[in-house]
């Protein structure tokens, strides 16, 4: 940073009684402390010492008045006391780039990543506070691996000084508008909670027979889950025999009477007696019974660095996995001739994705557009009978029941881990198709409303965090007034 750079820091025309001066003509700049090394230094202490991860705390908080960790008597010998209303700011580490400020609302002993400004007589600490909070040190830290504000540079900063009647008066109504706005984001994160809340007791009464209960009683002639089963018992043998008889033929055999159908497996029948009750037209099964495919991803040996390109055949690791939705790495795929020759992770369109490591129960369907797509080494993908609704299952499978059962069931030490033996045995609900297509009508519908909600209540969290810098730059402008109130009681209320 140079002086240019600081040419081209906010510095707007000024009321007639104010003027421009230097941060470091107006404040003491002072670097914090090494920290102690050594858990001695910090048992049983009594005075407070501030890290960058106390910063990160506070939030929209002013001021800070305690901090997580302590030194005691031994320590503070060799550390600087910063007095009450110093305004710390982080000055190297990635952290400089978040912009962090507080005032010290009490005397602390401060990290070396953290500076502090120590007003003159001629400054209030709040109008200082403000005032940096409009400074975007981005511009203004080296940039390195590890940003830094060298305090020489922070001395250069421009400040606009009024008088101290009229920085009382500015703060004051800065803090009457930032009251509102606060007030304004709890009730926008109490409403995103409450819709969270919502959307997880919505999807847990589709995938419990709940939300079609009185669809039920008006199609009293809808197949019962115990005769569906019947039909996919049926089913399932046919196709083994059939492949079955495929691999004898390929090898020119011919059976000579049905005793090779002696070999079928009847798939495992879950034990329900500790699961919950479910509507009478359903019935649990095992996942086995109506998967036609159950395939871990590849292992990491398969895959090199040299063969991962950009644009190409992307692979779905569980990190790709969100709210039922798929988001693909475009710079961490494979070329297709790649993707040819592991065919056997390739998902079609319908298929249940789920990571297999890590967080139990993040899972989605596949959809059109990710249709021939490769599953990661950290997942796998299941392949239901042609009556299963994929994105019926791949909600239940991320349900809660589901991801307790997992998380019970899961193999590992460090990082839970699933395999197809735990997976053949999971228990799902099975209910007719009909009903399967009318819980993914309701849900698909309130899905849609909820996430148009959530996305207008980021949006206005976003928009406050918009108002709070348009309202300093007023401040410092002299040009706040409280128009700003009518705006901030729309966002609170809408």
């Amino acid at each position: 940073m140079n002086i240019k750079t600081i040419a081209k820091l906010p510095k707007q025309e000024l009321p007639a009684e104010w003027q421009w001066s230097k941060l470091g003509d107006v404040a003491d700049i002072v670097a914090g402390n090494p920290a102690p090394q050594g858990e001695q230094f910090f048992e049983n202490g009594t005075y407070p010492f501030v890290r960058v991860q106390d910063m990160g705390r506070l939030g929209t908080q002013v001021r800070m008045t305690d901090t997580h960790d302590r030194v005691n008597e031994t320590a503070i010998p060799k550390l600087k006391l910063f007095p009450a209303g110093s305004v710390l700011f982080t000055k190297s580490g990635a952290s400089t780039l978040l912009n962090q400020r507080a005032i010290l609302a009490r005397d602390m002993y401060v990290v070396s990543h953290i500076a502090a400004a120590i007003p003159s007589d001629t400054i209030l600490s709040e109008w200082l506070y403000y005032w940096l909070k409009v400074i975007d040190f981005n511009q203004l830290a080296h940039a390195t691996t590890l940003p830094s504000l060298p305090l020489s540079q922070a001395k250069e900063i421009p400040v606009p000084i009024a008088p101290k009647e009229v920085q009382a008066n500015v703060i004051a109504e800065i803090e009457i508008q930032f009251s509102r706005l606060d007030e304004a984001v709890t009730s926008l994160k109490r409403a995103k909670a409450n819709l969270k809340r919502y959307k997880a007791a919505f999807l847990k009464a589709a995938v419990e027979g709940k939300l079609t209960e009185e669809w039920r009683k008006q199609h009293p002639d809808v197949e019962p889950a115990t005769e569906l089963l019947k039909r996919i018992l049926i089913e399932r043998r046919q196709k083994w025999e059939e492949a079955e008889l495929a691999k004898m033929r390929a090898k020119g055999k011919e059976p000579k009477d049905d005793k090779w159908k002696a070999r079928y497996k009847e798939p495992i029948i879950t034990d329900t007696e500790h699961l919950q009750e479910l509507p009478s037209e359903w019935m649990w099964v095992s996942l086995l019974t109506v998967a036609v495919k159950i395939q871990t991803g590849p292992f990491g040996s398969l895959l090199h660095k040299e063969e991962y390109v950009k644009r190409g055949v992307p692979l779905v690791n569980p990190t790709h996995i969100s709210g039922q939705r798929i988001l693909a790495d475009w710079d961490l795929t494979v070329l297709p001739n790649k993707a040819n020759s592991l065919s056997k992770y390739r998902m079609e369109m319908g298929d249940i994705v789920m990571g297999r490591r890590g967080e139990m129960g993040r899972c989605a369907s596949v959809s059109e557009k990710q249709d021939g797509w490769l599953c990661g080494t950290g997942s796998l993908f299941i392949r239901l009978i042609p009556h299963m609704n994929s994105l019926f299952y791949s909600h239940f499978l991320s349900s809660k029941v589901i991801r307790d059962y997992l998380g019970e069931n899961s193999i590992g030490t460090t990082m839970s881990n699933l395999n197809q033996n735990i997976l053949r045995s999971l228990p799902i609900p099975l209910c007719s198709e009909a009903e399967q297509d009318r819980i993914m009508q309701d849900v698909n519908y309130k899905i849609s409303i909820i996430d148009k909600l959530e996305t207008y209540t980021s949006s206005n969290l976003q928009e406050i965090e918009i108002l709070r810098q348009s309202i300093l730059n007023k401040a410092f402008s002299g040009n706040l007034k409280s128009k700003y109130e009518k705006l901030i009681t729309g966002l609170k209320t809408k």
